[in-house]
């Protein structure tokens, strides 16, 4: 109750490995939605190694970049450096799996994960950088589950493009839209931009094919 809501509930979501439930969790945003079926194997290479959400992300760097958000990966740096892990620097979010052995084991040799997170608040980059740093689990890497809309102006890109629900099923399971800007829940196109898609697909094809 003495912290802000966005740094207790990364608090919340760490430690949730005490409960003792599961060996590995998927960990959800609020703002975030499924978008069609799926199973254990799109979150598990097998029943005993996960896949961690562990990327260099250049794309969103290039376009955090060209929005003036230049710092958006300060605190990846921070973490990296603070556990003293060589080479390159690495995304880790958003809903990401978390597993239990990592968090367990970075509060007995790192220290407890409310101090941490007082200190550099990105839950999902103290568990990937320890897990890099450790190795103490098997695990593959992988890109995002979710789509994730981080900026206003990405999103009215892709509407823009006449992006739709078919397209990002065939890459992602769900949905994840800051709601510090989004006011829909959901992601739409509307009838122009769908037609101005399929006249842009049209154009591609006679000049390009």
């Amino acid at each position: 109750p003495d912290m802000p809501g966005w740094i207790s509930q990364q608090i919340v979501k760490m430690k949730f490995y005490k409960k003792g439930l599961c060996k590995f969790y998927l960990v959800l945003d609020s703002d975030s939605y499924f978008i069609r079926d799926f199973d254990e194997k799109d979150f598990m290479y097998d029943k005993d190694i996960p896949y961690i959400l562990m990327h260099e992300n250049k794309y969103f760097r290039e376009l955090a970049s060209c929005l003036g958000d230049k710092n958006v990966f300060e605190n990846e740096l921070n973490i990296k450096n603070y556990l003293k892990r060589k080479g390159k620097v690495y995304n880790y979010y958003n809903n990401p799996i978390l597993c239990s052995k990592v968090l367990s084991e970075l509060e007995k040799n790192v220290g407890d994960v409310e101090n941490l997170i007082k200190k550099f608040p990105l839950e999902y980059v103290w568990h990937g950088e320890y897990l890099l740093k450790s190795r103490c689990i098997d695990f593959m890497p992988c890109e995002s589950f979710f789509k994730f809309f981080n900026y206003e102006a990405e999103y009215k890109l892709w509407q823009s493009q006449g992006e739709n629900l078919s397209d990002i099923k065939k890459y992602y399971v769900g949905i994840l839209m800051q709601d510090r800007w989004c006011k829909k829940s959901k992601f739409k196109n509307s009838l122009k931009q769908k037609f101005n898609r399929r006249l842009k697909r049209i154009i591609f094809f006679i000049f390009f094919s």
